[in-house]
């Protein structure tokens, strides 16, 4: 017979098991073979690493050394001094690392901000990367701001408003874009849709089509089946063959059309740098700051839970759907869904009240004062863009994908928006949307409805639109 192991907890360790989760806080390494049938509430090391070696549940991984967890991870937050691996999907609305991310499966983010490489073996969507070093991801990625101060290597689509890179910006996959700003960028897709790229070096396109208000770059090569449309182009080289239609140079787009320094700032691109290499983009670690442990002599090591214990939910992480064809979402391979125009009754005609036959005067012995107060003048009602329709067929997509449970807060607030007809809003908050959605996932240990991530991407391209 073998024999057991001691459970023993050092007189320093602060352990407690609460309602929801389980608490533990060390000076030094947390290795935990076994999350006692709870989600882990919070998992601190001042000092030292912290390694689970079961998928795990959790609202807050804080480490100033690593964090590796041998299986997927659903958290509020992971912060740790090092790096943190992961051996599975994440789902978080926080990560901040001084060294590198290495995610071995898909990934659901808010903010993520990292000191050193992050390397994602299936796709990402995210509501913001700042990555000191590299950033490399297998599949799909979908994030509306990437600032990455080495390179970018994408293996499938990429959705994004704002890119720049430090050294390359590759993606093999069909691309939606809005300005990329980095050395060499090589977008080796079928469908490149952009607003601007501007590369100091080069920019290379394989054989598909590309649809782009501006390129500005010291080279541009196109491989000669490429075909679609540059407005703008201005560059060093001969572009050499292609089909692609445009291409004027500033010089002639200003004698054509006006100001071409306008056309090229509205794209964020700067015109007084054209012929000059821009400063590379350079992303600082994060400063972690780690809370010391609430140590207390008089505290108690346990707190025994007031309710007998219950077992922790299992995690599903979804993986990254396959985009649609949007500017900030999914990508490759795109497909054009035209949703649906739904029926919309037009409203009654007003009709007009009864008019009462007329009523002889009453003999009124004294001067009635009647007091008549200014009318406020009544506001138009918002304009209703032709792509309305669209817009709410989208959204009802999104809602009736929570028919069987909780419709959460973040889809109730984008469907009022978009009944509002408050189209900027939903523009500028669609990001901060798409991030408490996640948050409400990882609260209820949900698993995202499929069709919700390529919807929302659908939404994103029609509202830039309006």
């Amino acid at each position: 017979m073998s024999q057991a192991q001691p459970f023993v907890i050092p007189a320093e360790v602060v352990f407690q098991i609460d309602n929801d989760g389980i608490v533990i806080e060390n000076r030094g390494d947390i290795v935990l073979h076994t999350s006692f049938g709870r989600p882990l509430k919070r998992v601190i090391s001042t000092e030292g690493s912290i390694h689970l070696h079961a998928p795990a549940q959790a609202i807050l991984l804080q480490a100033a050394g690593d964090v590796l967890v041998a299986g997927g991870v659903a958290a509020e937050a992971i912060q740790a001094g090092g790096s943190i691996r992961l051996a599975g999907d994440l789902q978080a609305a926080r990560i901040e690392a001084g060294g590198a991310l290495e995610i071995q499966g898909n990934a659901q983010l808010g903010a993520v901000h990292t000191g050193g490489d992050v390397i994602v073996s299936g796709g990402i969507s995210a509501s913001e990367l700042r990555i000191a070093g590299n950033f490399q991801a297998a599949g799909d990625v979908i994030v509306p701001r990437i600032e990455v101060g080495g390179s970018v290597q994408i293996g499938g689509g990429v959705s994004s408003t704002s890119a720049q890179a430090g050294r390359d910006f590759a993606v093999n996959g069909n691309a939606q874009l809005g300005t990329v700003h980095a050395g060499n960028i090589r977008l080796l897709g079928g469908s490149v849709v952009a607003r601007g790229l501007q590369g100091w070096s080069a920019v290379q396109f394989a054989a598909g089509r590309v649809q782009i208000d501006a390129v500005v770059a010291a080279e541009i090569h196109f491989d000669p089946r490429t075909s679609g449309r540059i407005t703008l182009l201005e560059i060093e080289n001969e572009a050499g063959p292609n089909a692609v239609k445009g291409c004027f140079s500033m010089a002639d787009y200003a004698e054509m059309f006006g100001d071409a320094h306008g056309f090229l700032r509205e794209r964020s691109i700067d015109p007084d740098s054209v012929k000059a290499r821009p400063a590379p983009t350079v992303v600082s670690a994060p400063e972690i700051r780690i809370s010391a442990p609430s140590f207390s002599s008089s505290s108690p090591i346990m707190a025994l839970p007031s309710s007998p214990p219950i077992a922790a939910p299992v995690i599903a992480v979804a993986p990254v759907a396959a985009p649609v064809a949007a500017p900030v979402i999914p990508a490759a391979p795109p497909v054009q869904v035209a949703p649906a125009v739904p029926v919309v009754e037009a409203a009654p005609e007003p009709v007009a009240p009864p008019v009462a036959p007329p009523v002889a005067a009453p003999i009124i012995d004294e001067p009635m004062e009647v007091q008549v107060h200014e009318l406020e003048p009544i506001a138009e009602p918002p304009k209703e863009h032709t792509l309305h329709p669209q817009l709410v067929d989208a959204v009802s997509k999104v809602v009736d994908a929570y028919t069987d449970g909780e419709v959460p807060p973040a889809v109730e607030k984008l469907r009022g928006l978009v009944q509002e007809k408050a189209y900027d809003r939903v523009r500028g908050e669609i990001t901060q949307i798409w991030s408490e959605l996640l948050k409400f996932h990882q609260r209820k240990g949900m698993r995202l409805p499929h069709q919700v991530t390529p919807t929302f991407n659908t939404i994103n391209s029609l509202v830039k639109k309006m």
